[in-house]
């Protein structure tokens, strides 16, 4: 049986993918270039990270916090109620804190995000609702274009703009210091070298 072709996919496939370019497009024109290189040389200084999401967010945070862990930083990762509100009881001073969430007035998030400044430390924001609250708990925030403005916002994800987010920072790491990107190298290298199949093994 010969199954037809929709004609009306391609439109659906470029509808799809319009939706990202601009939300990706929306959040790139929402970022301040001062405010990117201090957030990175906030990162490139601090003695510890703790990296706090919830819901869907957390795959980005997990990500970002593999990403820098295989450049030399110290990162723990914070997504579920419990060890968010034990880590809030337990900030250093020279901490560094990243939320990645959709709202920052989220209770436990909220929480971790006050103490947080109470007790010294820097706040790195990532998320897609602004509000009065987010620029007194925040020193550096950065805002990403919400999905629900595109047109297929039920079947979208707002990821990629957070993932386009923490790329942008962590190229900015890479690019600023020589000695981050030759661990970023190294360990490319030794995860290839990990995945690729001996092809003696593949001879029988």
């Amino acid at each position: 049986m010969i199954q037809e072709n929709n004609p009306n996919s391609n439109n659906f496939i470029a509808s799809i993918t319009s939706d990202y370019r601009n939300m990706i497009n929306s959040t790139a024109a929402m970022l301040e270039e001062n405010t990117v290189f201090s957030a990175a040389d906030a990162i490139r200084q601090a003695k510890n990270i703790n990296i706090f999401s919830i819901s869907n967010t957390s795959f980005i945070a997990k990500e970002f916090c593999f990403k820098l862990e295989m450049l030399g930083f110290c990162v723990k990762i914070y997504t579920d109620p419990l060890t968010i509100a034990l880590k809030a009881s337990s900030y250093s001073k020279d901490d560094l804190s990243v939320f990645i969430v959709r709202s920052i007035m989220i209770k436990d998030i909220y929480h971790a995000a006050s103490a947080s400044k109470e007790r010294g430390c820097k706040n790195i924001t990532i998320t897609s609702i602004d509000s009065p609250k987010l620029n007194d708990l925040s020193d550096y925030k950065f805002i990403i274009s919400d999905k629900l403005v595109a047109d297929n916002y039920v079947s979208l994800s707002n990821n990629m703009a957070y993932l386009y987010v923490t790329d942008v920072l962590y190229g900015i790491l890479l690019k600023k210091d020589k000695t981050l990107l030759k661990k970023k190298m190294d360990s490319d290298a030794l995860l290839n070298s990990m995945q690729a199949i001996d092809s003696r093994e593949l001879e029988y």
